[in-house]
């Protein structure tokens, strides 16, 4: 069939085998947010800015599972507040990020909130947070970082 239906029907058979094969290469892959080995092929080139085995694989599992990460990883988190950290340093001169217990708080010019950074496929009403928390979806730490900063600077000057 030109319109590929052949091929979609075949498919329906193998689906168990195929989602399988897809989470094993977005697992074991240890790239950032795409590669030649997990996600980039010629065809998806032009899109390969927009490619993440990391977000792939939460809807893989939201798919297979019905399940959506809550949290960020330990790890993730903090190299997201790392480059937080880095930012507001640079921007301003009052400021640093404060760590206390498991919870990171930003402190701007003697305004003190706290930072919650979550997966960008969690939706917000999924998220157990504190009234006046900064929310910032882990997604925008690899694509937007000015984004990043402005939730911050809408949310401390507010």
């Amino acid at each position: 069939m030109s319109s590929g239906a052949g091929y979609s029907s075949r498919l329906a058979g193998l689906i168990e085998q195929v989602m399988d094969e897809a989470k094993k290469r977005l697992e074991n892959c240890d790239c950032e947010t795409s590669c030649p080995n997990c996600l980039q092929n010629f065809w998806n080139q032009s899109i390969k800015q927009n490619l993440d085995r990391k977000a792939g694989l939460q809807l893989l599992n939201w798919i297979r599972e019905g399940i959506l990460d809550k949290e960020t990883s330990i790890e993730e988190e903090e190299k997201y507040i790392k480059t937080l950290n880095e930012i507001v340093m640079l921007q301003e001169k009052q400021g640093e990020i404060i760590k206390k217990n498991d919870d990171y708080w930003i402190n701007i010019n003697g305004v003190i909130k706290k930072v919650k950074i979550y997966p960008a496929m969690c939706s917000l009403n999924k998220i157990d947070v504190e009234k006046n928390t900064i929310l910032i979806p882990d997604r925008l730490f690899k694509v937007s970082i000015a984004d990043v900063w402005n939730i911050v600077e809408k949310s401390v000057r507010a």
